[in-house]
């Protein structure tokens, strides 16, 4: 990587966010971690290269969060346990989801990359295919 990009770590969930944490951190990212959806929206300000926001977000969901962080240019990735309906509602925002049960640190660099790529070229310019 030869560019550090920020992440914003959007979980309620202490465990899944030091995880994220770890894994974000030895793959050369910053990262800040917040537990709520009002201190995601006050981070998203300062701009990051990407947010990954965990699905339930108390009387938020990770969605709503990604609606708010598109108006800002930030990609975003939302984590939560396999589910159709919410599944679908992410593919018409445009926003990547990921089950839980399913993540690893190999997968979210992967989509890291991918993300953070297509946000800087949103037209496939620049991009090899």
């Amino acid at each position: 990587m030869t560019q550090q990009h920020q992440i914003l770590v959007v979980a309620e969930t202490p465990a899944l966010a030091q995880k994220l944490r770890v894994w974000l951190n030895s793959l050369g990212y910053w990262t800040t971690v917040v537990g709520t959806y009002a201190a995601a929206k006050f981070h998203l300000e300062m701009q990051p290269s990407m947010a990954i926001a965990e699905l339930k977000l108390g009387e938020y969901n990770g969605l709503q969060l990604a609606m708010r962080a598109t108006s800002h240019h930030v990609p975003v990735v939302v984590l939560g346990e396999r589910d159709p309906f919410f599944e679908h509602e992410a593919e018409q925002l445009g926003v990547k989801y990921l089950a839980i049960e399913e993540l690893s640190a190999e997968r979210i660099a992967s989509c890291l990359q991918s993300e953070i790529a297509r946000a800087a070229y949103p037209n496939g310019a620049g991009l090899r295919a």
